[in-house]
């Protein structure tokens, strides 16, 4: 039935395959976990199934694992660091090969906790999106600060002498870094970093819608640097319920979710290709079940797209 090397001739393993479909057998998956010490299984954790981003991700890499034959168990940490470390604990009870880990951000107010947790695990795993530094671990993610830099940049060729800046959490490696290029670029065209033009979010659209409430009184401020597109879609929810038309600020977001083209909104965002990223993940994850000693860190470089 799986096609291992024997003695049994082609024809009467043809017959017997096709005797097995008319019968709808299906393999059982337990039983031969037994003998393979495989689940074909994986476990994906992602901080916020709402968001387009994550959403997008999850999808492409239950297509690409698809293609060897696993079954991905999707789940939700709501990015909290207690259901991080309870969701983890499931996926290994459920005897998962691997698991693919976006951490939530809370994980990154307790960074050393969280590392040791992923090191008990004692499964092959792979940090995605939101990675640690200085860790020497399999991980997967954007050059964050170039992104950051990149879009700042462009509104400062706009024209733009005073821009704020929606952030993450700045206790991540992607909130911190974004605005790390936001500072470097303004830095570089000898603008001032104002601390008033720094507004820290989630990367949620509640949230962007907030703090472009805040925002909208302000007359001094020509241009906006939004760490992710769901912010600077509040944003713009602010802007029309005050009757402030979306040309009063050159808005640059990040992510370029497919949603912003859906939904007819102009909006200049840098680009995480969320497809490559998933294959990335999933090549190293691969490997490390394949390999238990692969370890590597990936860094993929974003582009702007106007």
């Amino acid at each position: 039935m799986n096609d291992a090397p024997s003695r049994i001739s082609s024809a009467k393993k043809e017959e017997i395959k096709k005797l097995a479909k008319d019968l709808n057998y299906r393999p059982n998956y337990v039983a031969r976990s037994l003998s393979t010490n495989k689940t074909q299984t994986i476990g994906l954790i992602i901080p916020d199934i709402e968001n387009p981003y994550f959403s997008t991700f999850s999808k492409h890499v239950v297509d690409i694992l698809r293609r060897y034959d696993y079954l991905v168990f999707i789940v939700n940490s709501d990015d909290k660091l207690d259901n991080d470390q309870k969701l983890i604990c499931d996926l290994k009870e459920r005897q998962v090969d691997g698991i693919i880990y976006c951490p939530s951000l809370e994980s990154f107010n307790t960074n050393l906790e969280n590392q040791i947790d992923l090191k008990m695990i004692g499964l092959p795993y792979v940090l995605v999106d939101r990675v640690y530094e200085n860790v020497r671990t399999n991980q997967v993610a954007y050059d964050n600060e170039y992104g950051g830099y990149i879009a700042t940049e462009y509104l400062i060729k706009k024209g733009c002498k005073n821009i704020a800046c929606f952030t993450g959490s700045l206790f991540t490696y992607s909130g911190r870094k974004r605005y790390e290029g936001h500072v470097r670029a303004l830095k570089n065209h000898n603008l001032p970093v104002f601390e008033e033009n720094r507004y820290e979010g989630d990367y949620r659209f509640d949230t962007g819608y907030e703090l472009g409430k805040k925002l909208v009184v302000r007359d001094d401020i020509d241009g906006v640097f939004s760490c992710n597109d769901l912010m600077a879609y509040g944003l713009l929810k602010a802007m029309h319920e005050s009757g402030i038309p979306n040309e009063r600020f050159q808005i640059v977001g990040y992510d370029n979710l497919k949603e912003t083209k859906m939904l007819g909104i102009s909006l200049t965002s840098v680009s995480q290709d969320i497809e490559i990223l998933a294959k990335r993940a999933c090549e190293q994850l691969l490997a490390q079940i394949n390999d238990n000693h692969f370890q590597k860190e990936t860094i993929l470089k974003p582009k702007l797209v106007v």
